[in-house]
């Protein structure tokens, strides 16, 4: 039995809320328990230094005062790391200025101008809230599209992904042409449809995990209901998308490459902590449509393995390479994650990086580096920052 069948519809949205998309949200007593905290460590360490240098200069009554030049430390040689590593405080998720060309964004990169609650709410018939932003999109952005969210209060969810038209290919227009209802990454079922113009490609989905189910069986006529009364407004929303366009290309960018040549050019079953791997995260770890859309065009690649030995479990590992997504990174870098706090970390081989720390689960997850040009983002791995740095390493030498 896999992870699809072991768990609830209900539970298959908690799922992805929580783990993919990124719009679950903090509990407040964690928040300011995490500010207390670091408060207190930082008023201590504040106590400390001033204490210690009251206590020089009281006991060197003679010593002339001269400036003091400060150094960032550099970075020493390290054994292999813990599969948990703590980020190192020298660390930085800054990064000089990005010499890589950036899209133009459909909808000038704004979600309220795609779709406005109000109108929602009232098409809908249930009151309508925005989620907040995903950072994880780099690679649907670096085409030049952007994807939104909103939950109603009924419990069923609603995505709208627009890409500029040059990117779709004709195939997947006439697939969404009309509604169509299929398996939908992390969600269990879902109904889509789509509607363009000579500039812009718009895609809906509606799920849930409320009225989609009656006596245990999906309900698609409701959803398809649901998405009749949506179409209007995705025609309106064409006009207000702009004109976008994806990021241009250098020669400073990543290959285009697949998973199978990917698992020849790192240590997998190593970064595995198994004696072999085999191809899938699992569950239904796989990328969206708008994901797919970027990555025919080489703008990003999603891919997963798992130990080949059963013993070894619960040691998955899923990527994203992103071709040219440095030009995103200050987003990145100073995005807010549910999961926990971004934090700046040290990946060999990169020139900035920056890693989620959480309370509730491994000490690092989906860690974020970059070359300069390009980004990697490991999400999960038994080491992510080795897991990294590997693949940084497989791309330089895949670039030549």
């Amino acid at each position: 039995m896999d992870l699809n069948e072991e768990l609830t519809p209900r539970e298959h949205a908690e799922l992805r809320e929580s783990v993919v998309t990124g719009v679950g949200r903090l509990r407040a007593a964690r928040a300011r328990r995490s500010r207390i905290v670091a408060g207190v460590a930082a008023a201590a360490l504040v106590a400390v230094v001033v204490t210690a240098v009251a206590f020089t200069t009281l006991r060197q009554p003679d010593r002339v005062t001269t400036p003091i030049e400060t150094m960032s430390p550099s970075p020493s040689p390290s054994a292999t790391r813990a599969p948990t590593p703590e980020p190192s405080p020298s660390a930085s998720g800054s990064m000089p200025p990005v010499a890589s060309s950036s899209p133009s964004i459909a909808f000038d990169d704004d979600c309220a101008a795609v779709m406005s609650t109000v109108a929602l709410s009232a098409a809908w018939g249930s009151e309508a809230t925005a989620e907040a932003r995903s950072y994880f999109f780099v690679d649907v952005r670096t085409a030049g599209g952007i994807t939104c969210d909103w939950r109603f209060a009924d419990g069923t969810t609603l995505r709208v992904s627009a890409m500029p038209s040059s990117v779709v290919d004709s195939s997947l227009r006439s697939t969404y042409e009309s509604a169509l209802c299929e398996p939908v990454p992390w969600l269990s079922t879902g109904c889509r449809k789509a509607v363009e113009d000579d500039k812009t490609w718009l895609l809906a989905t509606v799920s849930g995990d409320v009225y989609q189910f009656v006596d245990g069986e999906f309900d698609e006529a409701a959803v398809r209901q649901r998405l009749d009364a949506l179409t209007p407004l995705l025609f309106d929303a064409l006009a207000r998308a702009g004109a976008p366009s994806a990021a241009t290309r250098t020669d400073e960018w990543w290959p285009q490459v697949t998973c199978d040549d990917l698992a020849t050019k790192i240590p997998l079953a190593q970064l595995l902590g198994s004696s072999g791997y085999q191809t899938g995260f699992g569950g239904e770890a796989s990328a969206d449509v708008d994901s797919r859309v970027a990555g025919a065009q080489g703008f990003g690649l999603q891919c997963g393995w798992r130990p080949s030995d059963d013993s070894a479990s619960g040691s998955s590992m899923m990527i994203m390479l992103y071709p040219g997504g440095a030009w995103d990174w200050e987003r990145i870098a100073t995005a807010t994650d549910p999961v926990g706090d971004v934090v700046p970390v040290n990946v060999d081989g990169a020139r900035a990086a920056v890693a989620t720390r959480s309370e509730t689960s491994s000490p690092l997850s989906n860690v974020y580096a970059s070359d300069g040009v390009n980004v990697v983002r490991v999400f999960s791995a038994p080491d992510p920052l080795a897991a990294a740095a590997a693949l940084l390493a497989a791309m330089k030498g895949a670039r030549g």
